[in-house]
């Protein structure tokens, strides 16, 4: 079985995504890590933090340690993290 993803389709916008039933932005997050989309990542984890999930700061280490970004040291400052 192949799928076909029409470019308008990968830019859905975040908010459309979200409301998406079964949606978990950690599995969101660990894709983009894979794939090596750095940014995209760090947008999953915002949304790690705007929803309290659990073990975000822990997803934020490795993430940080893995893909390095200056965007961790401003994920770090929301989190009250040592940068």
């Amino acid at each position: 079985m192949t799928w076909h993803v029409s470019a308008q389709e990968t830019d859905v916008p975040w908010v459309v995504v979200r409301e998406t039933p079964g949606f978990r932005s950690h599995r969101l997050m660990t894709y983009h890590l894979f794939a090596g989309e750095t940014d995209k990542a760090a947008d999953c984890l915002e949304i790690y933090i705007e929803e309290r999930f659990p073990v975000a700061a822990h997803y934020f280490r490795i993430a940080q340690a893995s893909h390095p970004s200056p965007r961790w040291a401003a994920i770090a400052k929301k989190m009250n993290l040592p940068e």
